[in-house]
């Protein structure tokens, strides 16, 4: 009877944690996507597109981006956010040529980008300024422009152009994907500066109770901004993106779930 009754208590901490913790990450990243230019990182299978795909469900609003994760889909590119003439160069000069703003629908329409180290590659710098070079200037005043927000994911953070991540408004890193018999659950770290996310700092724990702890605690978060590990839930009904999108892109067809191609000339393609 004791056991059942300590295992009992145990499992209503567990279901309280698990909601409380829930509900904390359903608000967070319904504010984050919404308030700003997130990037998300982490390594294959953490669970980037899962991130993405979980802003997009709560957020149920139409978007733009070069993967389909259901919803009110619409495909984006970053050529689709060109304001040429307008770079930077035009900008500090006060050189600016309007622009058709029937040209860019995107008010209140965010962009999502997934893996942006292969379309935005920090190693073709050079060649991205010269052939976005306006993208910058969309990115950094996309609120001002449509109200909207440009989001990137990519395996690494230092792969992404430098020109965006160091102008991104905040950063989360996951760090393992937990798969469940229905649901998937991804744990991710959240960072407000870039220098701490690029170094992946580890939150510190909060001494409420200790003020010497307590002074330690609030410097570092004034020196690193405030850093969070937490965790979302996710069912896998809600996914909708196909993580084996760009086989369909290279090679002309898709995999079906099971992970058998799709011929060519099968009915899916005719």
């Amino acid at each position: 009877m004791v056991v059942f009754v300590i295992s009992l208590v145990l499992l209503i901490i567990f279901s309280i944690f698990v909601v409380v913790g829930q509900v904390s990450s359903v608000n967070f990243i319904k504010k984050a996507f919404a308030d700003n230019n997130v990037i998300v990182f982490g390594r294959k299978g953490r669970g980037k597109d899962l991130i993405f795909q979980t802003a997009i469900n709560l957020r149920k609003k139409e978007y733009y981006s070069n993967l389909n994760y259901g919803g009110q889909y619409n495909f984006g590119s970053a050529k689709m956010l060109d304001l040429s003439p307008n770079d930077y160069t035009r900008l500090i000069n006060n050189d600016i040529v309007v622009l058709d703003k029937e040209k860019y629908p995107y008010e209140h329409k965010d962009f999502y980008f997934s893996d942006g180290g292969i379309i935005f590659p920090s190693q073709y710098d050079t060649l991205l300024h010269k052939q976005y070079k306006t993208f910058p200037v969309a990115y950094a005043l996309s609120r001002q422009l449509w109200n909207n927000n440009i989001h990137v994911n990519s395996q690494s953070l230092d792969r992404v152009w430098k020109a965006l991540r160091e102008q991104a408004d905040y950063y989360i890193k996951c760090r393992r994907t937990i798969r469940l018999p229905f649901h998937l659950v991804v744990l991710y770290t959240t960072y407000e500066k870039y220098r701490s996310a690029e170094q992946e700092l580890n939150p510190m724990p909060k001494h409420t109770f200790n003020k010497e702890q307590r002074r330690i605690y609030e410097q570092y978060v004034a020196t690193n901004g405030k850093i969070e590990n937490k965790f979302i839930i996710i069912s896998k009904r809600n996914i909708h993106y196909d993580t084996r999108a760009y086989h369909k892109i290279i090679f002309g067809f898709p995999v079906s779930r099971k992970g058998a191609k799709v011929s060519p000339l099968s009915d899916d393609q005719k």
